[in-house]
């Protein structure tokens, strides 16, 4: 249940980034996930650390967020 709503990704890894949100009612989980990993390789860090997507940006609407998965 609930409503799609892409996620505007920007920056310079923006490309390596999916993200959406889904909404129901007043709830509202935001997924964000790696794309495309094999072009970050050679980036500092890893795939799943911070610092290999540089100044990328998930724009998430405004409200409490709180991290289930990290």
């Amino acid at each position: 249940k609930g409503e799609y709503r892409p996620v505007d990704v920007t920056g310079p890894k923006a490309d390596h980034v999916f993200a959406f949100e889904r909404v129901h009612g007043a709830t509202r989980v935001l997924v964000a996930v790696p794309r495309l990993p094999v072009g970050l390789w050679g980036e500092p860090g890893r795939i799943g650390d911070p610092s290999a997507y540089g100044d990328t940006r998930v724009e998430v609407s405004p409200g409490r967020w709180e991290g289930v998965l990290t």
